[in-house]
C-alpha cells in the first residue's frame, strides 16, 4: 500500500513537472518567437499599428522591418503617415527604435531611443474652411487626447502615445495653406500658386533640420493635445524672400485646442542669443497668425535682415516682437540697446507692413550718443 502510495506520489508529480516544462518551454519559444524573428517583429508591429489607429484618424503603413532582436531594437523601412484623405503627413526614409513587449502591449505604448532618418512632415489645408491635415488625423478639429476608442476583446486601451530620447536627421517640415487673397508686391512672405491654378498658397518651408527631442507626446490623458519637449534643434526656413538660418533651438510645442504655444528656452541665429515665446492662432475660417516676443540678450541686427535687407550693421540687446497674420505684419522693438561706429541707438518703436499698403513707422523714440 505505501509503495502503491510512493508511486502514486511520483507519477503525479512527474506529469506536473513535464507540464511546468512544457509550459516553460512554450513560453520561451513564444518570446523567441516575438523577440528574435521577423514573423514575431511583424506580428508585434501589426499588434502596435492596430492599437495606435485606435487613437488617430488615418493609416500607418510600413514597407518592410529589419532587426537582430528586439531588444538590440528594430529599424522600419519606408515608414508614411496618412491623413484621412490619403495625402501623405509624414513620409521617412526609416525609423530605428528599441522597446520591450511591456512598452508596446500594455495600456501605454512608449517607444524609446527613436532615431528618424529624412523625416517629411507635411502640414496642409486645402482651404480656409477646413482644418489642417494634422488636426484631421489627430481625431477631429480640436486634437484632444478624448478620442480613446473602446478596446478589443483581450487589448488594453492606449491611455498615452509617447516617443522618447527622439534624433532626427535631414528632417523637413512643410506647412501650406490657401490665401483669401492676392498677396501685395510688397509683402516679402514667400506664396505659390494653387495646385489646380486658383489662387495663391503660403508656404512655410522649414529643412535641413537635425536635432534631439526629449519627449514627444502624442496621445496623454494630461494634455490637451501633442507636446513637443525639445532639446536642441539646428534648422533653415524659407518663410521670406531670404531665408531664416537657426543654429540651436530648444524648449516646448503644445498644441492647445485652437492654438500652438511655443516656449523658447534658447533660439540661436548665427550672430544672435535669445529667448521667449511665440504662439500660433489656428481661427477657423482664417489664414493662421503668428505671435512673437523675444528678449535678445546679444543681437546681430544683420540677423534679420531676413525681416528688412536695409538694416545697417550693428549689435546690441533688447527687447523684440512680431505680429504675422492675414491682416500684414508688424515688427516692434522696445529697450533695444544698439552699437555701431560712431555711437550708441536707445530706443523704442513699430514697424507695420499692412496687407496691400505701404510701410510705416509708429510710436519711435531715438537716443542716439557718442
Amino acid at each position: 500500500m505505501v509503495r502503491d502510495r510512493k508511486r502514486l506520489i511520483k507519477k503525479i508529480f512527474g506529469i506536473g513537472g513535464v507540464v511546468l516544462l512544457t509550459t516553460v518551454v512554450g513560453a520561451l519559444l513564444i518570446f523567441v518567437l516575438l523577440t528574435r524573428t521577423n514573423v514575431g517583429h511583424t506580428l508585434v508591429l501589426e499588434r502596435v499599428l492596430k492599437r495606435i489607429d485606435g487613437v488617430v484618424n488615418g493609416e500607418i503603413v510600413v514597407s518592410s522591418l529589419r532587426s537582430s532582436g528586439l531588444h538590440k531594437g528594430v529599424r522600419l523601412i519606408g515608414l508614411q503617415v496618412r491623413a484621412p484623405d490619403g495625402t501623405a503627413l509624414m513620409t521617412v526614409d526609416s525609423v530605428e527604435v528599441e522597446y520591450t513587449l511591456s512598452q508596446v502591449l500594455r495600456g501605454d505604448i512608449v517607444l524609446s531611443a527613436v532615431t528618424v532618418w529624412r523625416p517629411t512632415f507635411n502640414i496642409w489645408k486645402s482651404s480656409i474652411e477646413d482644418p489642417f491635415n494634422l488636426i484631421k488625423f489627430l481625431g477631429g478639429y480640436e486634437p484632444t487626447s478624448e478620442k480613446v476608442t473602446a478596446p478589443e476583446a483581450g487589448e488594453s486601451a492606449v491611455r498615452r502615445l509617447v516617443l522618447e530620447d527622439v534624433t532626427i536627421r535631414s528632417g523637413r517640415l512643410d506647412v501650406r495653406y490657401p490665401l483669401t487673397s492676392q498677396p501685395g508686391s510688397e509683402s516679402r512672405i514667400v506664396t505659390v500658386p494653387a495646385a489646380d491654378g486658383v489662387g495663391m498658397v503660403r508656404t512655410l518651408d522649414f529643412h535641413d533640420i537635425d536635432g534631439h527631442l526629449d519627449r514627444v507626446t502624442i496621445v496623454d490623458p494630461d494634455f490637451t493635445g501633442p507636446r513637443v519637449d525639445i532639446d536642441s534643434l539646428a534648422f533653415e526656413g524659407d518663410v521670406f524672400r531670404d531665408p531664416v538660418q537657426v543654429r540651436e533651438f530648444d524648449g516646448t510645442v503644445a498644441w492647445l485646442e485652437d492654438q500652438i504655444s511655443i516656449a523658447v528656452e534658447t533660439l540661436r541665429l548665427p550672430g544672435s542669443l535669445t529667448k521667449g515665446s511665440a504662439t500660433v492662432h489656428l481661427t477657423s475660417e482664417r489664414a493662421p497668425s503668428l505671435g512673437i516676443d523675444l528678449v535678445a540678450s546679444h543681437l546681430e541686427l544683420t540677423d534679420l535682415r531676413w525681416l528688412q535687407p536695409g538694416l545697417p550693421d550693428a549689435q546690441g540687446s533688447g527687447g523684440f516682437g512680431a505680429d504675422f497674420g492675414p491682416d500684414g505684419l508688424q515688427f516692434r522693438w522696445s529697450g533695444v540697446r544698439l552699437e555701431r561706429e560712431g555711437g550708441v541707438i536707445v530706443g523704442d518703436g513699430t514697424y507695420n507692413l499692412p496687407r496691400g499698403e505701404m510701410p510705416f513707422l509708429q510710436d519711435v523714440s531715438l537716443e542716439v550718443s557718442d
